[in-house]
């Protein structure tokens, strides 16, 4: 890319960071569900930016409860997100090249009811290379 700060697409193969945008919202309303956890997966050689992370539980208190994160997936412990989406964003920096990257899957779920889950899976053509653009990480929610 030039020297513009803007982000360029690029395959999760060339990139050496990217954007993780994760958003949950109830689709049916219904009985209260308390706690959700939202298991964020990442693509094979990529880890979670720390400091993100920790933006993330600043800005989240009362409604991140917890984030557990290793070299495959961050997962989000989030309260109060029947009424309204929430959206989570941080960063993942490459920590060695993987070609050929299999698809990315990341899950929603209840904590108290199990049954009530979802799937999402991100392919890895076309993300956005991050690395030259500001750090940011946060927590957003739209009611």
């Amino acid at each position: 890319g030039g020297g513009s700060g803007e982000a360029e697409t690029v395959s999760a193969d060339d990139a050496r960071a990217t954007e993780v945008n994760a958003c949950v919202k109830r689709i049916r309303p219904g009985v209260p569900l308390g706690m959700v956890l939202l298991d964020v997966g990442l693509f094979t050689g990529f880890a979670p930016d720390e400091d993100s992370l920790a933006d993330i539980r600043v800005e989240g208190k009362g409604y991140v409860n917890r984030v557990d994160a290793d070299d495959r997936k961050v997962v989000f412990y989030l309260e109060n997100t029947d009424s309204s989406e929430a959206c989570v964003i941080f960063q993942a920096t490459k920590m060695h090249d993987v070609k050929n990257l299999q698809a990315a899957t990341s899950t929603v779920q209840a904590y108290y009811h199990p049954e009530r889950k979802g799937t999402a899976v991100t392919d890895s053509g076309d993300i956005e290379d991050i690395s030259t653009s500001p750090r940011r990480g946060g927590l957003f929610r739209i009611d």
